[in-house]
Order: C-alpha cells, then structure tokens, then sequence
C-alpha cells in the first residue's frame, strides 16, 4: 500500500507534544511466556526501543504507557526506562489519555499514539498521530497514518522515538 512513502512528506514531527504507547505488542513482540507451574509471566522488550525511549524522555519530552493488561513486567521495565506516566490495567484508555492531556494542557492534535490492535482503535481514531508498528492488525493498520518498518517489541518504537527526537533538535 506504500504507506509509509505517502504520509512520510505529510507528517510534521516537530508537532507532536506527546508520546502515548499501548505495551503488549508495542513494547513487547505481543507474545506472552509462562512458566510451567504458576510463575509469573514473562515479557520480551528491546534494547534499541529502550534507548529511543530514554533518549526522548531526556530532553523533558512527556511519553506515557497506557495498557489494559497488568504486567508486572511493563511496569519494571518503565521504571527503569524512567517512564514516570505509566498506566496499567486500564479499560478506557481514550479517557486516560484525556486525564494525561489534561494534566499536560494539551489537545488531542498534539498527540501521537502507538497502538496495534482492536482495543487501541478508539484512541487511535481520536489523536493528531495515530501509528502502528509494522506487524499491527490490517483493521487498525487501516486507521494510522504511518506505520513503523518495525513490528512491536522488534524496533517501532525506536523509529518513532528517534524521528520526534531529531525532529525536535532540527
């Protein structure tokens, strides 16, 4: 469909004010590891989106998770990216996302949110920057305008991190 090529010249990084991320299939590849017997569940992040991340956050740049699963390993792994808006467990995350506009004084135009499923797609429908990671659901790919050459947990994160980074210091 070429969509990266169409909407690349169209979007002005330099606008987006913050940065929203679902977990499960954005930070993480999506999959779920659990021990044989009872044990916690494990998750698989990525170094290079961590940097990204860190990096963005450095220059006082607001990125926040919101995600409806409870992982104890997303909130280890936001804390120590520094992450201090991380919302877990969460149904409604369009009205979270308008407590944390709130909280910042901004509106939705100034946001760009990352999400790659069917529970994401009304806060996708409701920001200035919905993107997906390359291996998003083809109904919620249908609803970005841009999506990362990386799949969840894979890098997509980092490619938009570093584009609103280098954005900002342009």
């Amino acid at each position: 469909m070429g969509m990266e090529s169409m909407e690349e010249e169209s979007i002005d990084w330099s606008q987006i004010k913050v940065l929203l991320l679902d977990s499960d299939g954005v930070l993480t590849d999506g999959g779920v590891y659990l021990p044989e017997l009872g044990g916690s569940e494990f998750r698989r992040f990525n170094i290079k989106d961590g940097f990204g991340i860190t990096r963005l956050l450095s220059t006082g740049f607001p990125i926040a998770v919101i995600s409806r699963s409870p992982s104890t390993p997303v909130m280890v792994r936001c804390e120590r990216l520094g992450i201090e808006h991380v919302y877990l467990g969460i149904e409604n995350k369009t009205s979270k996302a308008a407590e944390i506009l709130n909280e910042l004084d901004l509106d939705w135009s100034d946001v760009a949110f990352m999400g790659d499923d069917v529970p994401d797609l009304e806060l996708l429908n409701k920001v200035g920057f919905p993107f997906t990671p390359s291996d998003a659901a083809e109904e919620v790919r249908r609803h970005a305008i841009w999506a990362s050459k990386f799949p969840g947990g894979g890098g997509a994160v980092r490619e938009c991190c570093d584009r609103i980074y280098f954005s900002r210091s342009a």
